[in-house]
């Protein structure tokens, strides 16, 4: 099964490059009964296409057209059309597609021709654009091989506009219309996968709802979801599953191998080190992180004897000491340390014995254990924490799929911003995005006009209308004007910043411009008369800050009861330790399914390759001051 690290690399690839995976299985088919194809007419062509110039093949066959008359011309058009988009070249595939009239055509060329347009507009990543073409395909009569690019496209459609459960419906649809067995197998993964991306509510609704076959991946997700880490109860749902739908595709791998990680996978430790800097800088940090991991211990209503939990103070100086010392007091797992030079410490001393959460991330390019130089993937090291670099991605990545390709960046002086930055302009850039320019702001300075007039260029329109009217030796009426060649900023703020930093961008003819941030523009807390001024921020946050299904639950309302200042500051830490507790069994399932995700308090949770626990957080926008949940995928 192909590594968590190959899937992510493929959901975060640019567009333009999922698209290529539909040519391979074509989208023009000659219709049935209409000959309009003399034998060997077009081989030429079709040499080309084989040998890859597509290009060379799209040319050949606008030739043919030229000499043929409908409706083989209109067969070798669409070809042409085709050609020219396997080759990328889609400003030549649209000409030829626009200048079709196929008002008395064959309705299959119809097919073909809004297939061909969907997978151009898919291109040029317009989703809703392609679905729109897809809605009313395939016909009834439509040959196999074109309805499966229309399920293809539909779920590709979909899946970048973030609307999962629609995307499985399509490739439910296109499973019985496979054949090869590889294809069989990576339509079903990712229709799991898509499934697994829907919330349990969601899917709740959806079941009753739903054709029988969909029906059934939706209770085995469910199931999964709630039932996984109890290896014998989750054997038991699986076995009444599987009498209901005795025949369902999942059956032939996805639940053999969901039973054997369930039992197989599942970790259980008998005593828990927690390993943490009580004493020093860190000590509230601590204190919030151990006390959110003992407040999930205590709640844990799980079957069987709870782990025993034992808890050190750990620093990067005694990092080894204590945790040797938690080996030789019978700890099988440890949860800790959470400085990253505590990490480094005992990364670097090989002395790993069993499983470690670190709360941190190892930034080495390789490891020492037992004698062993190993690369980024540490033998028994998890990496978890709440990583802003992670955060400043997956910016990135939603102001890609919202259509942007222009950014400004404005972040603060100091180590942190510089880390925000080059996360965000690296990934952006990876994805196909292009950073415009970039401002770097004072911490401590009141009036932040500067970098921001320097950010939208309206001190280079100043500069222009004094040198216009010195001129003129008179005063010119003008005002300034800020730049018109962005799409959005990405701002790296806290609040008491980004309060500054919105108004200015307003007040500098910049209203229209999104801006995008990080979690950290927000406190944590509403407060709605100051974040009155970053209305229209959006920004990505854990569910236990943004969802009131987690930020009312009982034990959130538990810790604020008995810890109120605390958890008004430390609010997301409680949250990192709440989940470093309950992440624990699922652990081994999470490393070894690419699709496989934990629905925690700080995110949706996922394992890469080299042992960093990614989080998936969900987003809202500054609305009247308070944050507003948005619908995955669709800011307004």
């Amino acid at each position: 099964m192909p590594s968590a690290a190959h899937d992510i690399t493929m959901l975060l690839r640019p567009l333009r490059l999922l698209v290529l995976l539909f040519v391979a299985s074509g989208c023009t088919q000659v219709p049935e009964g209409v000959k309009v194809e003399r034998p060997d007419e077009a081989a030429r062509a079709r040499q080309l296409v084989e040998g890859g110039d597509f290009a060379g093949a799209a040319v050949e066959y606008l030739r043919l057209a030229e000499h043929a008359s409908p409706p083989r011309e209109v067969n070798f058009r669409l070809r042409a059309a085709e050609a020219y988009v396997d080759a990328g070249q889609y400003d030549k595939a649209k000409q030829i597609l626009e200048s079709l009239d196929l008002a008395d055509a064959d309705p299959q060329f119809v097919t073909q021709k809004n297939v061909l347009s969907a997978r151009v507009a898919l291109a040029e990543r317009h989703p809703v654009e392609a679905l729109s073409l897809l809605a009313a395909l395939p016909r009834p009569d439509t040959p196999s091989p074109l309805q499966m690019s229309v399920y293809r496209l539909r779920a590709a459609a979909y899946e970048e506009t973030k609307a999962p459960l629609e995307a499985a419906q399509a490739r439910v649809m296109l499973d019985p219309l496979l054949t090869d067995s590889r294809e069989i197998l990576e339509n079903r993964e990712k229709l799991w996968e898509d499934i697994n991306e829907v919330k349990g509510p969601v899917l709740q609704q959806a079941r009753g709802e739903a054709p029988d076959v969909l029906s059934g991946w939706i209770e085995l997700a469910l199931i999964t979801q709630t039932q996984v880490h109890d290896p014998s109860t989750f054997k038991e749902q699986v076995a009444q599953w599987t009498s209901r739908y005795p025949s369902h595709p999942a059956l032939q791998t996805i639940v053999p191998e969901l039973v054997r990680s369930s039992e197989q996978l599942y970790i259980h430790p008998h005593q828990i080190a927690l390993l943490l800097p009580f004493t020093g800088p860190l000590g509230q940090v601590a204190a919030a992180v151990r006390d959110g991991f003992l407040a999930a211990w205590y709640a844990d209503r799980a079957e069987g004897a709870k782990p025993l939990i034992m808890v050190y103070d750990a620093n990067a100086f005694n990092v080894r000491t204590m945790y040797e010392r938690a080996i030789e007091d019978g700890a099988d797992f440890v949860v800790g340390p959470v400085e990253k030079g505590a990490v480094a410490a005992l990364v670097d001393s090989g002395s790993l014995k069993v499983t470690t959460l670190a709360l941190n991330r190892y930034e080495g390019n390789s490891a020492t254990i037992a004698g062993e130089t190993v690369g980024p993937a540490i033998p028994r090291l998890l990496q978890f924490g709440l990583s802003p670099e992670d955060e400043a991605r997956q910016v990135a990545e939603r102001t890609w799929f919202d259509g942007h390709v222009m950014a400004l960046v404005i972040t603060p002086e100091g180590e942190w911003g510089e880390r925000l930055a080059s996360a965000f302009t690296d990934h952006w850039q990876q994805l196909g995005g292009k950073v415009v320019k970039r401002e770097v702001y004072e911490n401590d300075a009141s009036d932040l006009s500067g970098p921001i007039k320097s950010l939208l260029n309206v001190d280079s329109s100043d500069q222009r209308i004094k040198s216009l009217n010195s001129t003129l030796k008179q005063k010119m009426g003008s005002e300034s004007r800020r730049r018109r060649d962005v799409d959005f900023v990405f701002m790296a703020a806290v609040p008491r910043k980004g309060r500054q930093i919105c108004p200015q961008l307003r007040f500098y003819q910049a209203a229209d411009v999104p801006i995008y941030s990080t979690s950290h523009v927000f406190s944590g807390t509403v407060d709605r008369e100051p974040d009155n001024d970053m209305n229209g921020v959006l920004f990505p946050d854990m569910p236990w800050i943004l969802d009131s299904s987690h930020s009312e639950s009982e034990l959130q309302q538990s810790l604020a009861k008995d810890w109120p200042q605390e958890m008004t500051r430390y609010k997301r830490l409680y949250a990192l330790g709440i989940d470093a507790y309950r992440v624990i069994p699922d652990l081994g399932r999470l490393g070894v399914h690419r699709f496989a995700r934990y629905e925690g308090e700080t995110g949706s949770l996922q394992i890469d390759s080299e042992g960093h626990i990614r989080r998936q957080l969900i987003w809202a926008k500054f609305i009247n001051g308070e944050p507003q949940l948005l619908d995955v995928g669709a800011p307004e």
